[in-house]
Parts: C-alpha cells; structure tokens; sequence
C-alpha cells in the first residue's frame, strides 16, 4: 500500500474513533449532567483542539469539584498511534458499560424500596 493512502487511511480511522470517544464521553456524563464530588459518580471531560489535532479526556473517579485533579488524564494527537485511539475507546467504553451497570442496581435498588415501603 503506497504511503499516502496508508496515511488517508489511519487518519478516517481516526476521525471516526474520534466521534465514537466523544459520543463514549457523552454516554458516561451527558450536557449538563453535574456529577460533583459530593455524588461520588465518574465525571468525564473531553477537550477537542481540531486545529491542532489534540484530544484531551480528563476523569474524576468520584465526581469532579474546582481545585481538584483528575484521576486519569488520556492525551491523543496527530502522532499517537491508530492503537492508542482503539485503547482510549476501549477504556471508556468499559467504564460507561460500569457505570451504567452501577446507575441500574440504583434503579433497582430504589424500586425494591418502593416496594417495600408499600408492603
């Protein structure tokens, strides 16, 4: 395969696991979903700098409040690896797949509560 579709190649792959992070990110907290320390629940931010091909995805295990440090930091660029991008999306995607996993005991949890408190 010549260099330069090789090149145009990685680079639509790229693209396209860049949205799939992105949507990944609005999956484990959505606009205007708060997630501060005092809920102890996984906050996600994502920077995207088009113009220079930056990624940066910061997380807050317990929740995000000013001052603090995220927990993990991922930085992604023009020269990381297609791996690198394929990674990033793994991690994510198993932290949301968690997280959902934790917000539905919650559901269930507070509906068999209900159920008692009627009983």
């Amino acid at each position: 395969m010549n260099e330069f579709i090789k090149d145009s190649f990685e680079l639509e792959k790229k693209k396209e696991l860049t949205k799939a992070i992105a949507l990944c990110c609005l999956e484990i907290n959505s606009i205007g979903d708060r997630r501060r320390k005092e809920e102890g629940k996984l906050c996600v931010f994502m920077d995207l700098s088009g113009h220079v091909g930056t990624i940066d995805i910061r997380l807050f295990k317990k929740g995000w409040e000013r001052e603090c440090d995220p927990d993990i930091n991922i930085r992604l660029d023009n020269y990381s690896r297609l791996a690198e991008f394929e990674d990033c999306l793994t991690f994510l995607a198993a932290l949301s797949s968690e997280q959902t996993m934790k917000d539905e005991e919650g559901k269930e949890l507070s509906v068999e509560a209900n159920k008692a408190d009627v009983a």
